[in-house]
């Protein structure tokens, strides 16, 4: 914004704050930048409030660009915010941040900072406490208590089912997918696949057709160092190398998919 663009030294937002009154009606029609926010409650320190301009704020599955949308916030949404970690990097009307905090009542629901007035350009709540109880490290807890099981928790056959055993990770009873080359490609047009780097442990890892799967590839659950847990006679960590088929990448599971 024009009035701020020499404000080098000072806290931009506490510049904003003070000169919303004159100066806000201005700043809006004449840059079209973001939507001002109303001035925050004395003790709100755990809330926001959204300041894009014409589109929504996207609240992904983690602090960062590269997790998958969960749900969108209109400009001038009120949210509480319970706690930040530090993650990409986004730029917005106050400059860069990579401040991204936790949304109140949105599970696993992350914003940035850089698209939300929160009065200060430092965090305004505690770091989230480290967890390991993230539902991939569930996902992980539930595949290996099955190691040596020859069928599912619902007495349903694994093998040639990979991908239905495999979503029971998450919770689900059933991939929705007709083969576990399909869901790769589903997962892969919400962004959520990857094909560099090592899976983390308890995401999903995909293997391509060949004949060996009857060419409807294979999908199994990471363990974290290179290895999987998956169907066959039973179930086993096995290396990538048993799927004898092309190594197509790893996923996170979709938004809302949990034990």
């Amino acid at each position: 914004m024009s009035y701020l663009q020499g404000a080098t030294t000072v806290d931009r937002r506490r510049v904003f704050r003070a000169l919303r009154v004159t100066l806000v009606a201005a700043a809006v029609v004449s840059t079209g930048l973001f939507v001002a926010p109303p001035a925050p409650a004395a003790a709100a320190q755990s809330t926001a409030t959204v300041i894009t301009s014409g589109v929504n704020l996207n609240v992904r599955s983690g602090p960062g660009t590269k997790y998958s949308v969960v749900k969108s916030l209109a400009p001038g949404t009120r949210i509480g915010i319970n706690c930040y970690r530090n993650g990409s990097s986004v730029t917005g009307p106050y400059g860069a941040s990579t401040i991204w905090y936790s949304v109140e009542g949105v599970s696993n629901g992350w914003v940035t900072d850089a698209w939300i007035y929160t009065g200060s350009n430092n965090p305004v709540t505690s770091p989230c406490a480290s967890s390991t109880t993230t539902r991939e490290s569930k996902a992980y807890s539930w595949a290996a208590a099955q190691i040596g099981a020859t069928s599912d928790p619902w007495g349903r056959a694994i093998d040639g089912w990979c991908a239905r055993w495999s979503v029971g990770a998450y919770g689900q009873l059933n991939a929705g997918y007709a083969s576990a080359y399909d869901m790769w490609l589903g997962f892969k047009s919400k962004g959520l696949t990857r094909t560099s780097g090592t899976a983390p442990k308890g995401t999903f890892v995909f293997f391509g057709k060949a004949s060996v799967n009857g060419y409807y590839g294979h999908v199994a659950i990471a363990t974290g160092d290179g290895r999987m847990i998956t169907t066959g006679g039973k179930i086993t960590v096995q290396p990538y190398s048993w799927a004898n088929a092309p190594y197509l990448g790893w996923s996170y599971a979709p938004a809302g998919w949990t034990r």
